[in-house]
């Protein structure tokens, strides 16, 4: 197999979104249809559900560009024949596990692929198969979403024209009510193996729970303690501008679950019983259910060198899909269908992607100089 040219596509694309029908799929696949003119398949395990989904989506847009197909991440073989005449795969599934798999059967297929995962483990696992991207000339981008995925972008957007940068952190605060079990799980196993960084006088360093800071979001959000992350993005970013000063964090959904719940997720995952897991899911999503008093929505707020960026979205979900949509759209203007693996963060355009944002209907407010296509730094290779 010889790939495919990853400067031309002829005719309309088309673009799979694997679970297409769940909470951010199938925000995805809206967004995809009313800002692109590509072709969309969604697909999934529940063909019912896929269908449903397809029909919803053609009464509302014009041209029946929707289709429902049946695609099993857990299903090699089933997966790359279901993949076949698709140009991109987007994974929008609770599937991190089988994140390679996927990758490799979108290649398999003549795909590309772009993943919104975020557990840690996917960042590795794509970019062991950077050489076999590259010998077929498709692109992988990994973690192209609201956290990881946004983070990245905004530290290289507050960089500006002059791509220099000392200090900067970014913090998301979110409220939502829980719906679906899944991406709960995910969390609570993420929390088996904890990990927070924070990055001082040039060094990062392991983060305790006395690196908790307090963050304005503004509006109904106010003043919010959050938790360090770490994620692979903001070390890489740091590494790019010479960053002395920053880190990655997260809170804000309510008293009970930052206070209680969340701390105890970790406290009890980390032993490595596995069948604490659900029962702790259990415990987070009916704490977001039972103590959250402010609206739904998340405030991502970014911070460096007296500068600062605020993007705000009513659905958490929402602006996680408009963050994935953004990717796919610089992936279908060429600027994202580099052969190799991208991590999202540090490849995608900033001005680029802040103006979609915006346009998709997120509050995007700024102080000082943003990106420009020119300005926008990235690293020459992909991360290791």
């Amino acid at each position: 197999m010889t790939g495919r040219d990853q400067t031309h596509m002829i005719g309309t694309p088309t673009i799979l979104v694997l679970g297409g029908y769940g909470e951010t799929g199938r925000r995805i696949a809206r967004l995809l249809l009313a800002h692109t003119d590509a072709h969309v398949v969604v697909a999934g395990r529940r063909m019912s559900r896929a269908s449903a989904a397809c029909d919803e989506l053609n009464r509302e847009f014009v041209g029946l560009r929707a289709r429902p197909r049946y695609g099993d991440a857990k299903d090699v073989y089933t997966l790359t024949a279901g993949l076949s005449g698709v140009d991109l795969v987007v994974v929008a599934s609770t599937t991190a596990e089988y994140a390679a798999r996927v990758a490799e059967a979108a290649m398999a297929a003549g795909a590309d692929y772009l993943d919104c995962h975020f557990d840690p483990r996917v960042g590795p696992a794509i970019q062991a198969l950077d050489g076999r991207a590259r010998e077929l000339n498709h692109c992988l981008i990994t973690q192209a979403g609201l956290f990881p995925g946004l983070p990245g972008v905004l530290v290289r957007a507050l960089a500006g024209a002059t791509g220099r940068i000392e200090r900067s952190r970014v913090a998301m605060a979110v409220s939502y009510r829980v719906t679906r079990p899944e991406p709960v799980v995910e969390v609570v196993q993420m929390a088996r193996n904890p990990q927070g960084d924070v990055l001082r006088d040039g060094q990062w360093r392991k983060a305790g729970w006395r690196d908790t800071e307090v963050f304005d979001f503004g509006g109904a959000f106010g003043r919010r303690r959050c938790y360090p992350l770490e994620m692979l993005e903001m070390r890489e970013a740091a590494n790019l501008f010479g960053l002395r000063e920053g880190g990655l964090y997260i809170g804000g959904v309510n008293w009970f679950v930052d206070g209680v719940a969340f701390p105890l997720v970790m406290a009890l995952a980390s032993t490595g019983r596995g069948a604490m897991v659900k029962p702790l899911a259990r415990l987070l999503a009916w704490g977001a259910n039972t103590f959250t008093t402010t609206k739904p929505g998340v405030v991502v707020l970014a911070e460096g060198d007296g500068a600062w960026i605020r993007i705000e979205q009513a659905d958490p979900h929402e602006l996680g899909a408009m963050a994935v949509t953004a990717c796919v759209r610089q992936w279908l203007g060429g600027r994202l269908r580099r052969p190799g693996v991208l991590l999202a963060g540090l490849a995608a355009d900033p001005a680029a992607m802040l103006e979609d944002l915006a346009t998709f209907g997120a509050d995007v407010r700024s102080s000082g100089p943003s990106a420009s296509p020119a300005s926008a730094r990235s690293p020459s290779t992909p991360p290791a």
